[in-house]
């Protein structure tokens, strides 16, 4: 349904609400995650709970061509 009050926006300027949608959106994010205590935010990941997933000391990565 469009909303016949606004314009048909181009594809150009689309992109620019949407971006500015995911930048206002971080913003919003980094603002919440100041405003937490302290004991609340995350810190460094491998100094962080004992709770977490244990990965082998060998990192495999496999690619498979499909063409």
């Amino acid at each position: 349904m469009t909303n016949c009050a606004q314009p048909a926006r181009t594809p150009v300027e689309q992109q620019l609400v949407d971006v500015a949608a995911i930048l206002a959106a971080g913003i919003l994010r980094l603002r919440e995650r100041d405003s937490l205590p302290e004991s609340k935010q995350a810190g460094n990941p491998a100094e962080s709970s004992a709770d977490r997933l244990e990965l082998s000391g060998e990192n495999v990565l496999t690619v498979v061509h499909g063409g």
